[in-house]
């Protein structure tokens, strides 16, 4: 059965927990981290299908001497979950800032998600700011069809009505973000709670959605979803073409990778 996403203080003691000892391991530092995933979106989830539900993600930096020799440090790193302490993906802060040049949405979900395990600081406040003046629209939109078309096409092994419930709202989730980016011409938030404030659903939909989020519902099929659903997708054919499609500015975003790594890497 999908479980109904609830999120406490203990996952955040549990993603901290897990972040502090990946981190020693490895001998790096974080500089920002935040839970993400279903559950930390507020959208149901099946067990089987060996996603997980809830990460801890962020960006680390090694010590100024791994940057100095020929060879590439390690640019992602990875622990597995165990007990309370959810899987950790964690991005060097260079691989990161060069994917944010680009508009990348797993950037912008991490910089921006409301569950925070560690704190970036001003640098982080930085690249959100820049993100939502130089993202391109082009690209988010993309990504976030994409996860719409995936959902919807995604198989899931638990009960009709519980399969029907996690496709429907991992898909709206994902239209929301095309809905937010088409409307107001931002980047949009993460979560199922912020998107569903901020979109004008029609009546019936808007209903049967926020059933939805709280439970599964007998019927398998909702026509006023589904339509709205169309209408997003033709909004996007209509629209996608007039967004913006230029990116962050490298002078902008290199002073604050110096930042991220420390003394060290501003001194002149």
């Amino acid at each position: 059965m999908s479980s109904v996403p609830v999120l406490s203080s203990p996952d955040l003691f549990g993603a901290r927990r897990a972040l502090d000892g990946l981190a020693a391991e490895k001998g790096v530092r974080p500089v920002h981290a935040v839970l993400t995933g279903p559950l930390a979106w507020g959208l149901p989830f099946e067990d089987k299908t060996g996603t997980e539900p809830l990460v801890c993600a962020g960006l680390f930096t090694h010590p100024i001497p791994a940057y100095l020799g020929l060879a590439e440090p390690a640019d992602l790193l990875r622990g597995a979950g165990e007990g309370d302490r959810p899987p950790v993906l964690l991005w060097d802060a260079r691989k990161a800032l060069r994917l944010f040049l680009r508009s990348n949405a797993t950037v912008w979900e991490w910089i921006s998600a409301s569950q925070v395990v560690e704190e970036g600081g001003a640098p982080i406040a930085e690249l959100r700011a820049l993100a939502v003046e130089g993202f391109s629209r082009v690209t988010l939109l993309g990504h976030y069809l994409g996860l719409a078309k995936a959902a919807m096409n995604a198989y899931f092994q638990d009960t009709p009505q519980d399969a029907a419930r996690i496709k429907y709202m991992h898909t709206v989730r994902a239209l929301m973000a095309v809905d937010w980016i088409l409307t107001r011409n931002e980047p949009p938030p993460v979560d199922w709670a912020t998107l569903r404030a901020g979109t004008g659903l029609p009546g019936e939909a808007g209903g049967v959605l926020d059933a939805l989020a709280l439970a599964p519902l007998e019927k398998r099929r909702h026509p006023a979803v589904d339509a709205w659903i169309d209408t997003v997708f033709q909004a996007a054919r209509d629209k996608g073409e007039g967004l913006s499609d230029s990116h962050p500015s490298a002078d902008r975003v290199d002073p604050l990778l110096r930042v991220l790594l420390g003394p060290a890497a501003t001194q002149s």
